[in-house]
């Protein structure tokens, strides 16, 4: 599975997790009618913009929509049809993206460093490092980015977690605390639910940057990690918003 290079969103004051007008591009492409597509984008978004509930209630809301669809009836008095945001059924269709230092406003601005998209929702998210910096610097930054002063709405769809460097290996600290160890092979896939996406991150396809064997740590959400473990019976990977396991990956980045 092929990542597509978005670009450099550096300058583009609208950056989101949910990119509108690709998202409705990809899902007309699906056979939705107009009716259907608005309809699903309002309840996605809804999900994914809520200023009542908290971070935690957002990001199950929002993977609950991803992982089966969204309910919504075309008119009155008919039935509800389901409008299902990714292709789980074949993963070819699915539109994969990824773009780097992506600026995002809130009380504060936040750039991470690369973002994954998924039908131009925002899924992933890593924090990159020099080998010459602690690769918790990247923790540090991911977990401060999800306060409200910072960015906070925009972690409500991202279901992946990640940060790494090109030299260090893993160590835990206690800034870090809910971050949890473990190890996978270049090609073992971010555990099972990845595997469900075939390749959700390509070691080989991402090759703009250059740089290699890097290790990245991973924190996937709560709803994230109690599907692998339902599915999987893999209960190391549920718990916390945060609680992951941390794999070694080889992936093909710059960093900072």
């Amino acid at each position: 599975m092929k990542y597509a290079y978005l670009g450099n969103w550096e300058d583009n004051p609208a950056n989101s997790n949910v990119e509108e007008v690709y998202l409705k591009a990809y899902l007309k492409k699906c056979g939705y009618n107009d009716t259907l597509i608005r309809k699903a984008i309002y309840e996605l978004k809804h999900a994914a913009n809520n200023p009542i509930d908290d971070l935690y209630k957002n990001n199950k809301n929002v993977y609950k929509l991803l992982r089966f669809g969204v309910s919504v009836k075309e008119d009155a008095g008919q039935n509800f049809q389901t409008v299902q945001l990714i292709n789980w059924k074949n993963v070819e269709a699915n539109d994969f993206g990824i773009a780097e230092e992506v600026t995002v406003f809130g009380q504060k601005e936040r750039r991470p460093d690369l973002v994954l998209y998924v039908n131009e929702i925002a899924l992933g998210i890593i924090e990159l490092k020099r080998g010459i910096k602690d690769v918790t610097l990247g923790i540090r930054q991911n977990l401060s980015s999800q306060k409200i002063e910072f960015i906070l709405p925009f972690f409500n769809t991202i279901q992946l977690v990640m940060t790494g460097n090109d030299s260090q290996g893993l160590r835990l600290h206690i800034i870090t605390k809910f971050y949890m160890r473990g190890h996978a092979q270049k090609n073992y896939i971010l555990a099972t639910y990845t595997r469900k996406f075939s390749k959700i991150i390509d070691y080989d396809s991402i090759k703009y940057r250059g740089i290699n064997d890097t290790l990245v740590a991973v924190a996937g959400s709560s709803a994230f990690g109690n599907f692998i473990a339902s599915k999987y019976n893999s209960s190391s990977l549920s718990g916390s918003l945060l609680s992951s396991s941390i794999f070694s990956f080889k992936t093909n980045h710059g960093f900072k």
